[in-house]
């Protein structure tokens, strides 16, 4: 699955030894499991993290009362769905800031390579 990360950026992961249920709503994944792969969440940020330097695998949002993964295909996508994710999150968030131009986010030329 690819999923977003606060900084707008797609990450594909992939879930291992896990349980499904069709019947239920939402995917439930398991604490523990994840902190014997090296990985925890951390509620105040909202986001998955790798126990060696706290690098972010996800942003998990809290919607309903349930923090979630945000999947997405493109950058375009994690746009639409961080922008779903801000109007209505449970809890407020910050994104980080992104050194980007708006030529950079619409795709445009430079103004150094007009």
């Amino acid at each position: 699955m690819n999923i977003v990360q606060s900084d707008g950026s797609v990450l594909a992961v992939q879930f291992t030894d896990v349980l499904h249920s069709p019947s239920m709503f939402v995917s439930l994944i398991s604490h523990s499991k994840l902190r014997a792969k090296g990985l925890y969440f951390h509620g105040k940020h909202q986001a998955l993290l790798r126990e060696t330097g706290d690098s972010e695998i996800a942003f998990c949002p809290e919607i309903d009362g349930v923090s979630n993964f945000l999947e997405a295909d493109e950058s375009t996508d994690a746009a639409r769905k961080l922008a779903f994710a801000a109007t209505y999150a449970s809890s407020s968030f910050a994104l980080p800031k992104r050194n980007v131009t708006l030529h950079d986010t619409y795709g445009h030329a430079s103004v150094e390579g007009l």
